[in-house]
């Protein structure tokens, strides 16, 4: 986020909305690597929404404990949260898109069919 700020995605540079896609597009995916396979607690997404809160603030020159509530609601910045389960739903769609014989799907098709589990819900 630092060196995206120091190019122009600051107060006074780029427009706050093209500013926000680069967060989008360059600093939330590191924030999200991994986040589908890791159990995760609510600390971490604690820690997580800490941590977009604040590269939000730093686009905005907003102060430390101002709210960034409003600013993700108009931009459509979605909670970590939700982006996992956003994450992990690609991720098994992405499998059942490979072919039969991949033993990924084959072991998936079977715990799906066979039991309830959390895979069937999502």
């Amino acid at each position: 986020m630092q060196a995206i700020h120091q190019i122009g995605a600051n107060n006074s540079g780029f427009d706050k909305f093209l500013t926000l896609r680069f967060y989008k597009t360059f600093v939330r995916p590191v924030f999200e690597y991994g986040l589908s396979i890791i159990n995760t607690t609510k600390k971490t997404f604690k820690l997580l929404e800490k941590a977009q809160d604040n590269a939000i603030r730093k686009i905005f020159h907003g102060h430390a404990t101002s709210s960034t509530q409003a600013i993700k609601h108009m931009n459509k910045i979605a909670t970590m949260e939700e982006r996992k389960m956003v994450l992990q739903a690609k991720n098994i769609y992405r499998t059942f898109q490979l072919p039969n014989t991949t033993l990924i799907y084959t072991m998936l098709r079977q715990v799906i069919t066979t039991r309830d589990t959390h895979f069937k819900k999502l």
